[in-house]
């Protein structure tokens, strides 16, 4: 007889075996114990492996995913950077630019000229003995202001031949012409005023139709009424004989 005695542990599958006058057939079935434990370890194994394959092609792929995502990503922000910094490389981007910065502020322009149509205080003589031309454009819109200034900016003050204030009421000029191509119905104090000097010279109503096409100046119904606003009193008349004398050409 022999007696064996036979150790399995369950978590290693090691196989523990005491013997005592072990035969070939106990020998042999003992490596058949042996050779079973291993098979379970092999197969152990094996799926561990195939766990840890799944998982390092399963990472894999994903690498490759952000790498492609990270690519695009990269071409993307490229194009756009290149995109960004060559937009004013031309000048037909630049006037599309102008262009939706214009349409951006449109309304806003016909706002502001509303406002100083409804402002007749701009009329008054006081006003207009007062005028100053930086007080004039703190009232106008804010984005055709800096355009103009930036525009009309002299890099060097050698090529300015004019004085600061000339070359301020030019763009008030070109701010004026701005307002009346926008709104009709828009009249200029300062065109106003200036019709109102010419006419003083020559009395003449064409002056002040010719104005009021070229320099929104006001009708010369307009003008007439304004002029009679600026009388304070009416002056009395002479005694004597009154004689009236009519031009048609007026």
């Amino acid at each position: 007889m022999c007696e064996v005695g036979v150790q399995v542990n369950q978590e290693t599958h090691e196989v523990g075996i005491q013997v005592s006058d072990i035969t070939l057939e106990s020998r042999v079935y003992l490596l058949q114990l042996q050779l079973s434990s291993k098979i379970n370890e092999i197969e152990d194994l094996k799926k561990q492996l195939d766990y840890a394959y799944d998982y390092v092609m399963e990472s894999w792929e994903r690498v490759q995913e952000l790498s492609k995502i990270n690519k695009e990503i990269t071409e993307q922000n490229n194009a756009l950077k290149c995109k960004w910094e060559t937009r004013y490389n031309s000048q037909k981007k630049r006037i599309d630019s102008v262009i939706q910065i214009a349409n951006q502020e449109r309304q806003n322009v016909y706002n502001d000229i509303e406002s100083l149509i409804f402002n007749r205080e701009r009329f008054l003589l006081n006003n207009l003995l007062n005028f100053t031309p930086d007080n004039w454009l703190a009232n106008c819109n804010p984005v055709i202001i800096n355009f103009i200034n930036t525009l009309t900016r002299n890099d060097s003050n050698n090529h300015c031949d004019y004085t600061s204030n000339e070359k301020t009421f030019k763009k008030i000029v070109a701010i004026d012409s701005i307002y009346g191509s926008r709104h009709k119905n828009y009249v200029s104090e300062i065109s106003l005023a200036i019709s109102g000097i010419k006419y003083s010279l020559s009395r003449s109503k064409t002056i002040v139709d010719i104005d009021n096409h070229v320099v929104s100046s006001g009708s010369y119904t307009k003008f007439v009424n304004w002029l009679e606003s600026l009388a304070i009193e009416s002056e009395p008349l002479p005694e004597g004989l009154l004689f009236l004398a009519f031009n048609n050409e007026q």
